[in-house]
């Protein structure tokens, strides 16, 4: 069975605190002994989402729902109500649809096989899967790639983060444009390839949660902490933000103060911004 919430049901600040203790949940569920044999945890950008085998399948949804209501802060009731239940064929048939793409804000996008995989490694590395899971998510990202290279979806390119640039191409020339990322989830892993394919140049990598200096160190840029944020602003072309964190982070008053008195880049203007005004902002909903 699976307990979903999504982009297409839900709002994103709904969703976000859903997955808070996200990481943990699991391990609490399989810690108490009760209904839940095995489980695996799906939080991406715009889906939380919650695998569990079970042989009672409606005191295995109460121990879920009584777990995140723990983590969240949420009323159980709320989160009753955030969650759709899908039990047998149907479940499998959900996960298969959002392995493949096929639920996604972008249909066809290939993020989200990256996440269920990972989804899926976590839980055998901490032992959470039972067998059935196992073969479950095998079969989902099979039938992924089985979609991806039967339809022609996996060709296209396109993502959330190729449709944020590619709204942005109007205001932005990306050749040796300097960018700044908010965000270290994975928007943020496919950002850098995506950019760099497009001639654009990383300075450097902020993250709300304190990710900021491992990311730096896998892809070679400068890691900017709170004190440097507004310095990294002022310096930047573009902001490519893609931070899930509950707080926002690129306020008006901050984005305002960093570029006082600064004349607009040549290749930027304000695009859509959730600030105030330049530089030119691609921005996605993503993790933190």
């Amino acid at each position: 069975m699976s307990l979903v919430a999504s982009h297409r049901n839900r709002e994103l600040a709904m969703l976000e605190q859903l997955q808070v203790g996200a990481g943990t949940l699991a391990a609490s569920l399989l810690a108490r002994e009760g209904a839940v044999a095995g489980a695996v945890v799906l939080p991406t950008c715009n889906r939380f989402e919650v695998y569990v085998e079970a042989e009672d399948a409606e005191a295995a949804r109460a121990e879920v729902i009584e777990a995140i209501a723990e983590s969240s802060q949420l009323d159980p009731h709320a989160v009753a109500e955030a969650l759709v239940l899908y039990e047998g064929d149907d479940a499998i048939q959900h996960l298969l649809s959002v392995t493949s793409g096929l639920e996604s804000m972008v249909v066809g996008e290939r993020e989200i096989s990256g996440q269920v995989r990972r989804a899926h490694l976590e839980a055998q590395k901490r032992h959470e899967l039972t067998p059935r899971l196992d073969r479950l998510f095998q079969s989902a990202l099979r039938t992924s790639r089985v979609v991806a290279s039967s339809t022609g979806l996996g060709t296209s390119g396109r993502s959330v983060v190729s449709v944020a640039l590619d709204l942005a191409d109007a205001t932005v020339g990306w050749e040796g444009a300097r960018v700044l990322i908010v965000g270290t989830g994975a928007l943020a892993e496919t950002a850098v390839g995506t950019l760099h394919g497009r001639g654009a140049v990383i300075d450097g990598v902020f993250s709300p949660s304190g990710r900021a200096l491992e990311f730096a160190l896998r892809h070679d840029v400068e890691a900017i902490d709170a004190a440097g944020l507004e310095l990294a602003i002022r310096h930047a072309d573009v902001v490519f933000a893609c931070s899930g964190g509950e707080s926002v982070v690129l306020t008006p008053s901050l984005v305002a103060a960093a570029r006082h008195e600064l004349d607009a880049p040549s290749r930027s203007s304000t695009w859509p911004s959730t600030a105030t005004s330049r530089p030119a902002c691609a921005t996605c909903a993503g993790s933190p």
